[in-house]
């Protein structure tokens, strides 16, 4: 693990050789490094759950209309996701041809799913 991490730490330019006359400075090229590091792991894993409990609300809810707001209440009850988080894949599944607005009240900007009585199908 830590000859890993180490290699990883090195693909950074500016840690690569010693330039640094101070020890502190260093060490806080190498704490951003790390920061940094760690920020591409994070993001990986955050398309990994997006991914995930977009394949869940396809599987429970596709081919049936169904409202926003019972999309909303599987997420919560059925899954470890809150209920903003599945806006953003509502509003992609719409721009990607997936989900269409059955029912919805006038004036509607496309990608905007707040009101929980708008009927949607998805397919």
């Amino acid at each position: 693990i830590v000859e890993r991490t180490i290699a990883w730490l090195n693909r950074c330019r500016r840690l690569a050789k010693d330039w640094e006359n101070l020890n502190r400075n260093a060490l806080a090229f190498l704490k951003l490094a790390s920061i940094r590091l760690m920020l591409r792991k994070l993001c990986i894993l955050a398309e990994v759950l997006r991914r995930t409990l977009r394949y869940r609300i396809l599987a429970a809810c596709g081919g049936r209309d169904i409202s926003v707001g019972d999309i909303k209440t599987f997420v919560v009850v059925e899954t470890p996701f809150r209920e903003t988080h599945c806006n953003g894949i509502l509003k992609t599944l719409e721009s990607e041809g997936r989900l269409k607005v059955v029912r919805a009240k006038p004036g509607r900007r496309k990608g905007a799913f707040g009101d929980r009585h708008m009927i949607v199908r998805i397919g």
